[in-house]
């Protein structure tokens, strides 16, 4: 807009009431108000005579708009449909992406992208600070919306059923990039926005170990809301008889919910969760995970009677007796015969390196720490049932309780 022009605060009262009255303030809004009457010639400068022109008719008789998102929208609807679709896909990813990207999404030549998105520069709505990069249609240009509020008004530009169209074939292009995480991840967001939409099973079953995958990504970043909306949408993905036939990925999602709730200390839904994995299992080898969160989490609210009930449990499904009396005596023993071995050199074939930070006495040992017997019986579950768990020779015999309880001592070493 010219600058040339200055206006008297007196001469320009009746104006800034009525822009307040169309805009309530809004910094942002007004602005893309102004922006809109020099356009349509409601506001015009005079540079002969050093001042503003503007018609308070035509500004009082403007559309009103209840949001600046709503009236955003109305003035983007000038756009030709080229450009305009090619804007709504841009802002399917978000505020800012690159040509490259964009390109990559929606299939298109990067150079027909450019010249489609030109109209949107020149007006502001994108912007980019590498104009050369643009013009050469590189696909490393940088492009962003001038505004959050800008990127949801291009977004509203298309109904519901014809952005959950666009978004599901910009997941297909973007998950069939192989082996680039970064691009899986943006794949499972697209996918989340149109899974109603996936019909074909071959295509469930690839995006529910999508889902999967990203749910887990999500979970390790502390994104738990993310990671269970990814899991809830996977299960969505589920036939009606997933436990009888597709067992395996079921059980996947549901061991992954159990810990992604766990971990948000909503324990009476991962307890819930646990009681649907317990019956559906397929062998005792597959709770492990679930069970060793169980356990964790009941360990956690000092409800260790069922932590080590649960544990007993599962060893017992494995033909595996395990005293339950005088249990923290016990395993003080099995420790000792550990550590002899340890110091007789049973071990050096296994030697691991130290774990900085962590104490030890002066014969080695780890230093003292009070015994939760529900979490000993997490790690004793955990090497029983690992194939290549280390066997010290001890000399009671495999499989004994003694020999239980020093595996379990080999865990913690």
């Amino acid at each position: 807009m010219p600058t040339c022009c200055i206006v008297r605060r007196t001469a320009c009262n009746p104006s800034a009431a009525a822009l307040y009255a169309k805009t309530s303030g809004n910094p942002f809004f007004t602005i893309e108000f102004l922006n809109a009457l020099y356009r349509e010639g409601a506001l015009r400068p005079d540079p002969q005579r050093g001042r503003w022109h503007w018609d308070l008719a035509a500004i009082a008789a403007h559309p009103a708009s209840t949001n600046v998102v709503d009236f955003l929208a109305d003035g983007l609807r000038t756009l030709g449909q080229e450009s305009a679709d090619t804007l709504v896909a841009a802002a399917c990813l978000g505020t800012a992406c690159t040509l490259g990207l964009l390109a990559l999404a929606t299939g298109e030549d990067p150079d027909a992208l450019a010249q489609r998105l030109e109209p949107a520069l020149e007006r502001g709505i994108l912007i980019t600070p590498k104009a050369l990069a643009m013009d050469r249609a590189e696909g490393g240009a940088a492009l962003a919306f001038c505004h959050d509020r800008m990127q949801q008004a291009v977004y509203q530009l298309r109904d519901d059923a014809w952005r959950e169209r666009l978004h599901l074939e910009i997941a297909r292009r973007l998950a069939g990039v192989a082996a680039d995480p970064e691009q899986t991840l943006r794949a499972a967001e697209h996918y989340a926005v149109a899974a109603s939409l996936i019909a074909e099973s071959a295509e469930r079953s690839r995006v529910r170990a999508l889902f999967l995958a990203a749910a887990a990504r999500a979970r390790q970043a502390g994104a738990y809301l993310t990671a269970e909306r990814f899991l809830t949408l996977g299960i969505g993905l589920l036939a009606a008889d997933a436990w009888q036939s597709d067992q395996a990925a079921a059980f996947s999602l549901h061991t992954e919910l159990h810990l992604v709730l766990y971990s948000q200390s909503r324990h009476d839904e991962a307890d819930a969760v646990f009681a649907m994995l317990a019956p559906q299992a397929a062998s005792p080898r597959q709770m492990l995970a679930p069970l060793c969160i169980q356990i964790a989490s009941l360990s956690n609210r000092t409800r260790y009677d069922e932590a080590v009930s649960l544990g007993a449990g599962l060893l017992e499904e494995l033909c595996i007796a395990l005293p339950l009396e005088n249990t923290r005596d016990r395993l003080e023993q099995e420790l000792d015969l550990f550590y002899r071995h340890v110091a007789a050199g049973a071990l050096e074939q296994f030697a691991r390196p130290t774990q900085p930070g962590r104490r030890a006495t002066a014969d080695g040992r780890p230093a003292a720490q009070p015994l939760d017997p529900g979490r000993a019986l997490f790690r004793l579950a955990a090497w029983l049932l690992d194939d290549g768990a280390l066997q010290p020779p001890v000399d009671r015999g495999p499989a004994t309780a003694s020999s239980c309880a020093t595996r379990c001592a080999v865990s913690r070493w």
